[in-house]
């Protein structure tokens, strides 16, 4: 999943589910705030999510198309990538 736009003012941000790399579905202007308050942070799949989860990550700004699709093709998987561009 990508989010664009949100902790701003309006109800402007947007979020994007990727699956296998490729573009499932798209919510648009929707109002949330995110933090990277650990004692405040969470992450919400959905309610009521039946299936595998694997390969994590969270990134500091919102990822294209092209970059999400880059990533799940990476042979190794983002195991194969050494953490923070050592």
């Amino acid at each position: 999943m990508t989010f664009s736009d949100f902790n701003t003012d309006g109800p402007d941000g947007t979020a994007k589910l990727y699956i296998n790399g490729d573009l499932q579905g798209t919510v648009k202007d929707r109002r949330q705030v995110f933090t990277w308050d650990l004692s405040k942070a969470t992450i919400r799949v959905g309610l009521g999510y039946v299936g595998l989860f694997d390969e994590l990550s969270i990134y500091n700004r919102t990822l294209s198309a092209d970059e999400v699709r880059a990533l799940y093709k990476l042979p190794a998987g983002l195991g194969g990538l050494s953490p923070l561009g050592k």
